[in-house]
């Protein structure tokens, strides 16, 4: 008797056969060795029980290894926030008078400045006005209204413009003004 290897067309078993003389006779032998193996049947590689022991066993490895991995994450997490830069003023000029004039150029390097003023002596109630005009000294056009103001009072008018020579144009009625012209500056804090 002779044996011989086949293996079936659309088949995945592979196997030996015996020859028999009768092809009625003919009973298949499957090899165990030859088999292809069936992998969606495979037991994994560590398999951790589910009794009680088993359940605080998982536990107790996945807090050993998301612990670290978190802890890590977390030291890096928040960005540091930027410091914001502190702003100062720098004094440039002072202008005081009573009634109507143009001021005498300044010298702006910031884009960002003040005009702190102050009108009084307004003896009948708004009646005294104070308009200062914001000029160009390059160009001498107008750039901007610095303030507008009807009786007595105080404030701060910021101007928001490139950096150039200024004037300013005052014009005024029955008030006696006085302004102090302030650029800023940032700086960082100490420390940084």
């Amino acid at each position: 008797m002779g044996l011989s290897y086949c293996s079936g067309v659309g088949s995945s078993r592979v196997g030996l056969h015996s020859v028999h003389p009768h092809p009625a006779e003919h009973v298949p032998f499957t090899a165990r060795a030859l088999r292809e193996p069936d992998y969606h049947k495979r037991e994994p590689a560590f398999m951790i029980p589910t009794t009680p022991r088993g359940i605080a066993l998982r536990f107790a490895l996945t807090a050993a290894l998301l612990v670290p991995v978190l802890s890590l994450s977390a030291c890096n997490s928040a960005p540091a926030k930027p410091e914001t830069p502190l702003v100062g003023w720098r004094h440039i000029a002072d202008f005081s008078g009573r009634g109507s004039t143009q001021t005498e150029s300044f010298n702006i390097e910031a884009t960002q400045w003040r005009i702190k003023w102050e009108a009084k002596g307004d003896t009948n109630p708004s009646t005294g006005t104070l308009l200062v005009m914001v000029n160009s000294a390059v160009s001498g056009r107008p750039i901007a209204l610095g303030l507008e103001n009807k009786g007595n009072g105080k404030g701060i008018a910021y101007v928001t413009e490139d950096p150039r020579f200024y004037y300013l144009v005052i014009t005024s009625e029955n008030l006696d003004w006085s302004l102090s012209v302030d650029e800023e500056v940032l700086g960082q804090p100490k420390g940084s």
